[in-house]
């Protein structure tokens, strides 16, 4: 089994109708170079290593309201 990239699994999951609308939140280390293409190709937000909690944990609040209401 071959890993990967994040790029890649995004582009799957906007392809297939079943996971189309899945909110999608990249986290890399290499924010200058992902971070644009990961969000124009459909990415919900784009998070850096090492990970700040609380950064994390307010955007899964924004976007679980988001999709509860809409």
């Amino acid at each position: 089994m071959r890993s990967l990239a994040g790029d890649e699994v995004l582009s799957w999951l906007r392809t297939h109708p079943e996971t189309t609308d899945i909110p999608v939140v990249d986290l890399s280390t290499d924010a200058k170079l992902s971070q644009t293409h990961l969000l124009q190709a459909g990415a919900q937000a784009f998070l850096t290593k090492p990970i700040d909690v609380n950064e994390l944990l307010d955007l899964v609040n924004a976007i679980t309201a988001q999709r509860t209401h809409p």
